[in-house]
């Protein structure tokens, strides 16, 4: 709700897609420094302290454009909330692991895809109808307690469940820690596979993202319910994606269904550049979705089963905080070549960009049987 609410509340205010980029690179790029240069905190910190902490500053920050609003302030809202964010999203996944184990993996991380996109199918929707109605302030509202009932949730978990490692374990110091986590992705295959793919899909991502609110207002002539609508079809599809992934996962074709979710991506916004009638737009947006689950739940994988415990936070942080970097820079390219071209332009470039990332996603994890990788020993990483 709040993210529809940010953007058509930016969009209103001065009619840029500049300024909506503003407000995605500031969420994105906050995320991705904060995580490079703090993702050791991750492994030498309670995981579940360092989520709660970031769920009840979140829960702050998103009131404040309640009593602040203008566009400039809400750029920074969304700052500091990324910020915030780029240590909560790496810890949950590095938790994951000792919560369920890692033979139960895949249905781990479809799980949490599928609660995820539910919100992120009825999110959207409440979000613009009540952005087209009222205004954003009641889902900056509820965006706030959300956080609040999370950080609840995550306090009744038990530490030891969310961490294999030793949490007493010595410190090299902050940059050598930080070194050991970069170390990871010269000596494995799968690390290099996930990050490399995963900086050509985000660069377009960015620019889809950033030309959405212009394609929904200007070209599709929709209005900010219609922008919703749209967002909430994507939804849909990384619903139905996540239902998929676990079964996709488990076969002998890895190769084939990382490359494939992202040639589904290419197809869907390929098509949606075209400006078909908007029952066909949406058919894309859900077939998009799809596609794009399958590829963000195949990236976590590789990164879990591939490093130990110890390691993974810290390699989480810089993987998630890498692609924030490369989205948050292409939200601010995208924004002012939508205002001096067109959203449909953006789209079509994107297009072309993700089939090509599609090919190279192919090539790169052709050789890897995600069913026996061998987590990096402790050891093999800081040697």
């Amino acid at each position: 709700m709040a993210e529809i609410a940010l953007a058509v509340d930016v969009y209103d205010r001065t009619h840029s897609s500049a300024w909506v980029g503003a407000l995605l690179a500031g969420a994105t790029l906050s995320s991705a420094f904060v995580a490079i240069a703090c993702g050791p905190l991750v492994d030498r910190f309670s995981r579940r302290k360092v989520m709660i902490v970031s769920d009840l500053f979140r829960a702050l920050v998103f009131s404040l454009p309640i009593f602040i609003p203008s566009a400039p302030f809400i750029v920074v809202v969304a700052t500091l909330a990324g910020g915030a964010t780029g240590l909560f999203r790496p810890a949950l996944y590095a938790a994951l692991p000792a919560l369920v184990g890692e033979e139960a993996l895949p249905e781990a991380n479809s799980l949490y895809y599928v609660v995820d996109n539910v919100t992120g199918l009825v999110g959207p929707l409440a979000g613009g109808a009540l952005a087209a109605s009222v205004g954003p302030h009641p889902a900056y509202l509820v965006n706030s307690l959300s956080f609040i009932v999370s950080a609840y949730l995550l306090a009744r978990i038990r530490e030891e469940r969310l961490q294999m490692s030793d949490l007493k374990q010595t410190s090299a110091g902050h940059i050598r820690d930080l070194r050991a986590g970069f170390s990871v992705f010269t000596r494995s295959r799968e690390l290099k596979a996930a990050i490399i793919t995963s900086v050509l899909v985000l660069l377009t991502a960015g620019a889809v993202n950033a030309s959405e609110v212009s394609l929904a207002k200007s070209s599709l002539k929709i209005g900010s319910f219609g922008y919703g609508v749209m967002v909430s079809a994507a939804g849909f599809g990384l619903f139905i994606g996540a239902l998929l992934a676990p079964a996709l996962l488990r076969l002998d074709r890895f190769p084939l269904v990382y490359s494939g979710g992202i040639f589904v991506i290419a197809t869907g916004t390929a098509v949606v550049a075209l400006l078909p009638p908007l029952p066909i737009v949406l058919t894309m947006l859900v077939f998009s979705g799809v596609g794009n689950s399958l590829f963000m739940t195949a990236n976590p994988l590789l990164i879990q089963r591939g490093v130990a415990d110890a390691y993974r936070g810290r390699v989480l942080t810089i993987f998630f905080g890498t692609g924030n970097l490369i989205l948050g820079l292409s939200f601010v390219g995208a924004g002012f070549i939508t205002d001096v071209s067109s959203p449909t332009f953006v789209w079509a470039l994107a297009g072309a960009i993700i089939f090509v990332a599609g090919v190279v996603g192919y090539v790169l994890t052709r050789p890897i049987d995600i069913t026996r990788v061998e987590s990096l020993a402790p050891g093999e990483v800081i040697g």
